[in-house]
């Protein structure tokens, strides 16, 4: 139980923000979430705002076992594992596995490896102030 209210709290932090600009207060059930296809596993389904190219709240799904090639971003990203354990690392540094509730922050333009090191699918919740982009030049 602490573990879900720790995920919700950072949940709601990332999306407050967003959310004071709103009028009215939305609810966005699971099965309305549309999922796109990154190529090679990934999926992700924005929640709120356009992630193809503005700021955006999404659901990012690594399937079990993913290793993403070295890539970047053109914009800073703050992740929420919900679960599955991840690791997020740049070339060289050393790999802290995340487990559900655990948090992190990837820098725009630098190059890093996401991996999803569990038997099961990675959920991660992601908030970005850019669109999303997945960059491997």
């Amino acid at each position: 139980m602490r573990r879900l209210t720790t995920i919700v709290a950072a949940i709601a932090a990332f999306a407050l923000p967003s959310l004071s600009a709103q009028a009215q207060s939305i609810a966005v059930p699971k099965t309305s979430v549309k999922f796109s296809d990154l190529g090679g596993g990934p999926q992700l389904g924005t929640l709120w705002g356009d992630s193809s190219k503005g700021p955006h709240g999404s659901l990012l799904y690594l399937p079990a076992g993913f290793v993403s090639p070295v890539h970047t971003h053109s914009g800073a990203y703050e992740a929420v594992v919900i679960s599955g354990t991840v690791t997020n690392a740049e070339p060289g540094v050393e790999e802290i596995p995340l487990e559900a509730g655990s948090y992190y922050r990837q820098n725009g333009q630098t190059k890093h490896v996401t991996k999803c090191i569990s038997h099961v699918r990675c959920t991660l919740y992601i908030t970005q102030s850019t669109g999303f982009d997945f960059l491997t030049r």
